[in-house]
């Protein structure tokens, strides 16, 4: 579903920090050392994943730290983001055992219907 690499490791719990609203517009953005310990990394990860943060515009610097950037407009495109990866994700695993798309189609009706 997703690159495993470390840098999207890191902006992954991010963008989901930022769906659940655990992160909020203006915010402290997490210090660099929270997330050095939390996925045991070298710095220089944490660094690129700042200047990911930056580029795609989620997090801004400010004289003393980086805040959080985000609007319902960047909060749901994350939604469908991931929304999107998760449904790949789901349809290829469906797929390899022999289930077709349609055939996903029908059994998620026939769950839901059976789940009321």
């Amino acid at each position: 579903m997703e690159d495993r690499s470390v840098n999207n490791e890191i902006r992954n719990f991010v963008a989901k920090n930022i769906i659940n609203n655990f992160l909020k517009n203006g915010d402290k953005f997490y210090d660099k050392e929270f997330l050095i310990n939390k996925f045991r990394v070298n710095p220089s990860y944490v660094d690129k994943t700042y200047q990911r943060l930056l580029d795609e515009d989620l997090i801004e610097a400010k004289s003393d730290y980086y805040y959080m950037k985000i609007d319902e407009n960047k909060r749901n495109a994350l939604i469908v983001e991931f929304a999107n990866g998760y449904l790949n994700e789901f349809l290829k695993n469906m797929n390899s055992i022999g289930i077709t798309n349609e055939g996903v189609y029908d059994f998620v009706s026939l769950r839901m219907n059976a789940n009321g």
